[in-house]
């Protein structure tokens, strides 16, 4: 029976990963919210009802955690 080779550790500490996901989090929140006022804007204009806004907002801040969802994960050899 061949034997399973082990799981490589990853590059880097934890501390790093978290603290490159807080960063990208925080960017994604501040452009969020300047994009929110010229949606809500265009949603006043257009007499479109205000939830849209939210709903467009949550697309903007969940579309990268759906991207890096559906990425091929990397070969483990």
């Amino acid at each position: 029976m061949e034997e399973a080779s082990p799981v490589p550790e990853p590059q880097g500490g934890v501390w790093s990963h978290v603290v490159l996901m807080l960063a990208n989090i925080l960017l994604i929140v501040i452009l969020s919210k300047s994009i929110a006022k010229l949606l809500d804007h265009g949603i006043a204009l257009l007499g479109a009802p205000p939830a849209l806004g939210g709903v467009l907002i949550a697309t903007v801040v969940f579309t990268p955690e759906g991207i890096s969802r559906c990425a091929p994960s990397p070969p483990t050899c």
